[in-house]
């Protein structure tokens, strides 16, 4: 391939340029083989890299794949959010500015309707349903143990009704309340002790109630072993959505709650996590998060 490509770079999960989720988007991407998005996700270097390419479904607006530091990914709440601000405000800028636009994209084998507006300000915000639910596992986590793991103290592992968990959608997290923000911000996971106490293919996400704004539900932040501390993690949200319905019993209805994520890394992110609740169970998913577009160029190979 001798023509450049075309690239864009956007912050997604907030209104503020250099912070939040940095995630590129290359443009016109058919073409390209595995090997070789792999090759460019690692040169841009950031959390997660997508690929556009034409839509198998010419109803929808585009299909994806995309690529983390540690290989290819079937889902990604980042690239969905970042991909569809962007593809709403360059394909359709001056509708958006009158009113919501909606933008599909085919990924992973799934096609994710996002709903994109903007606000006042100019920001533009994106919010999807997911089609599939989150389970919780029953083997339970012990808080001593779970505490060592992450050089806390027992006294510091939970909180209300909140006890250690794993659960799983698209990937496995362990689930771990912390009763304060400072004991979440010292707490540092044991690589060597990752794999016994919570599993090897396990991320681990830690939340605390003591959040930062006063209009956020929770603080968090997450690992994977091979990649280290994320910015932000959709993916870890929608499988949050299990523990926070067993734990916290919301009545039958629509729930939205604000996460943060991000300032133990210097990327303050802001993420939405939505819950349809019926008959006492979780029934539907939605994700959400402001995307702002930093930078495009050309990438030559």
């Amino acid at each position: 391939m001798t023509r450049p490509l075309q690239f864009h770079a956007i912050d997604v999960f907030t209104s503020s340029r250099l912070s939040g989720s940095p995630l590129a988007v290359v443009d016109a991407a058919g073409e390209l083989s595995a090997s070789q998005m792999r090759a460019i996700a690692s040169e841009f270097g950031f959390p997660v890299t997508a690929f556009l390419r034409a839509s198998r479904d010419p109803v929808n607006s585009a299909g994806l794949r995309v690529f983390t530091r540690s290989g290819e990914a079937s889902f990604s709440a980042e690239a969905v959010i970042g991909v569809a601000v962007l593809l709403a405000e360059t394909r359709a800028g001056e509708v958006l500015s009158r009113r919501g636009v909606v933008i599909a994209l085919e990924l992973g084998g799934e096609v994710y309707s996002c709903e994109v507006i903007r606000n006042s300000a100019g920001v533009s915000y994106a919010q999807f349903t997911l089609r599939r639910l989150p389970s919780r596992e029953p083997r339970p986590l012990d808080p001593l143990v779970v505490a060592a793991a992450l050089g806390l103290a027992a006294a510091d592992i939970g909180f209300d009704w909140h006890a250690p968990c794993l659960c799983s959608l698209f990937s496995r997290f362990a689930f771990i309340p912390v009763g304060g923000r400072r004991a979440l911000e010292k707490a540092c996971p044991m690589r060597q002790s990752w794999p016994l106490v919570f599993g090897r293919d396990a991320g681990v996400c830690l939340y605390t109630a003591d959040a930062l704004a006063p209009e956020s539900a929770l603080h968090i932040r997450s690992f994977r072993v091979e990649e280290g501390e994320d910015c932000a993690n959709g993916e870890a949200l929608a499988a949050f959505a299990a523990a926070a319905c067993a734990f916290e019993s919301p009545q039958d209805g629509e729930h939205q709650m604000f996460i943060e994520q991000g300032h133990n890394v210097g990327r303050a992110s802001r993420l939405t996590l939505g819950l349809g609740v019926q008959d006492g169970r979780l029934a539907e998913i939605r994700l959400g998060g402001q995307a702002t577009p930093t930078m495009r160029g050309e990438l030559k190979l």
